[in-house]
């Protein structure tokens, strides 16, 4: 017995077509992981 993922999971079996977002990429630069880090520790985060 075999199966696909496209036909168990509901799908059509084929590759989806690529739509972008109206909403760009967030590039995780290290400012950026500075400012998470410690609007995490502001809130109270990992203890």
């Amino acid at each position: 017995m075999s199966s696909s993922c496209g036909r168990d999971c509901g799908g059509s079996g084929g590759v989806r077509p690529y739509i972008r977002s109206k909403v760009p990429r967030l590039r995780w630069t290290p400012e950026l992981h500075r400012c998470f880090v410690n609007a995490i520790q502001t809130l109270g985060g990992h203890h």
